[in-house]
Formats: structure tokens, C-alpha cells, sequence
């Protein structure tokens, strides 16, 4: 409770693949076995914020997306105000001409309309969100992802396909139903994938595109608090 930890990008560079000089990153950040309800703070070091990124309401892993700059010494800061672990996962950057483009939500994927059925434990769902004979596809896709009613907990994960399937989670959820955003970079064939580890409906909608200039990316874990 009351830390700040400070991740320094320069220290992931050759692991991650990551080129030139971002002006942020995308980040999913994660609270795990957190001992009562509290909230995670994913800032850019030095700045000045009284804002939560991530509320959580106990132990259950509870994970939001970030979109945050990175200071002049290339570092973001996380805080939490009560004792858990946390779980930082780098999925793109952003160079100083990315922009972000919304449209009017599309649903591709609502298991409840098939039938009534649900994805099946252990699952791959293929999305098609572009088409690369239309022309050039986006260089990342903003999604909201939604699970409903999982026969147990549960997790999922959306990643582009051709790049198998990492070891972080987008959304997780124990009982009941949960949505969280995230933005996604699509494949060469212009699909995306959603994993899903227990049986649940899913919900997959399209919000628009992370620009020209967003460098999507199979996701890297920056921090996992559990195995330091």
C-alpha cells in the first residue's frame, strides 16, 4: 500500500522489440489478490494525478486498459493505495502523430444470438475487422469486449491471431457479466482472436481504429508483482 512503482521502458527495448522514441503506451494494467478493495493509479512519473485507473473490489484479478505518456526519462509510474499484487502488460506504443479514431460501435461477435450459445471452454474465436483488398488495414483496432454469466471464473484474451496467443488476460470475471476495452492490432490477414478459458457468451464490439502511426504488438509484460 502506498508504493509507487516506476517501469522504465529503456530496460524492455531489446526483450520487446521496441523502436525509436514513443510519446505513450498502451498498457493493460492488472490488480491481483489485493486484500480488500482499493484501486490501482497508472500516471506518468512526476505528474500530478488524484485519478484511478483500475477500482477493484478484493482478490479477483481486475485488469483495465491504459493509455498513458511516458515521462521525459521514457518511465510510467503505478501506484496502488492498498496491498496487491499488479500485472503490467505493454500492448503498443504510440509515436507523437498517432491519433485515434472513433466510429459508431459495430458488434461482430453476441454468442447470446447463436442459439443461446455460448463460446466453449478452451476457445479461439476468430474476428474478421478488416479486409486488407479494401486497402491498407488499420494499424490497431479499439474493441470492447464483453463476457456474460461464465460457468466459473473466468478469463479472456484478444491478440492478433498470427502471433499466438500470449500469456496476458483483457478481461476477467467471476459471476455475473464484465466489459473492458482494449485496443488490438489487427493481423496481416486482418483478423483478431479471443481466447476464452471457460464456457460464457461473448460480446465483441468494434469502436475504431488506433490510426496510422500506433504500433500494435503481441503483448509484452512489463511487472508481474508475484514473481519478483
Amino acid at each position: 500500500a502506498g508504493d509507487v512503482l516506476e517501469l522504465d521502458l529503456d530496460t524492455v527495448r531489446a526483450a520487446g522489440g521496441i523502436t525509436g522514441s514513443p510519446q505513450a503506451v498502451a498498457v493493460s494494467a492488472t490488480s491481483v489478490g489485493a486484500g480488500s478493495g482499493g484501486w490501482l493509479r497508472v500516471v506518468t512519473c512526476g505528474a500530478d494525478a488524484e485519478t484511478s485507473n483500475v477500482n477493484y473490489a478484493g482478490p479477483a484479478p481486475t485488469p483495465n486498459q491504459v493509455i498513458v505518456e511516458l515521462s521525459d526519462t521514457d518511465t510510467i509510474c503505478v501506484e496502488t493505495n492498498v496491498d496487491t499484487h499488479v500485472v503490467v502488460d505493454l500492448f503498443g506504443v504510440f509515436d507523437e502523430a498517432s491519433t485515434i479514431s472513433a466510429d459508431e460501435p459495430n458488434r461482430l461477435v453476441d454468442t447470446r444470438e447463436r442459439n443461446g450459445l455460448p463460446v466453449a471452454g478452451g476457445s479461439v474465436t476468430e474476428i474478421q475487422v478488416a479486409h486488407p483488398d479494401d486497402g491498407p488495414l488499420p494499424s490497431g483496432v479499439v474493441v470492447n469486449l464483453t463476457l456474460v454469466d461464465p460457468a466459473q471464473p473466468t478469463f479472456a484474451t484478444v491478440y492478433p491471431c498470427a502471433s499466438g496467443r500470449p500469456s496476458s488476460s483483457s478481461i476477467n470475471l467471476d459471476v455475473g457479466i464484465a466489459s473492458n476495452a482494449a485496443i488490438v492490432a489487427p493481423d496481416a490477414d486482418g483478423k483478431i482472436c479471443v481466447y476464452s478459458l471457460a464456457l460464457s457468451h461473448l460480446i465483441v464490439d468494434v469502436m475504431g481504429d488506433a490510426g496510422e502511426s500506433f504500433e500494435g504488438r503481441r503483448p509484452l509484460r512489463l511487472l508481474d508483482t508475484r514473481t519478483r
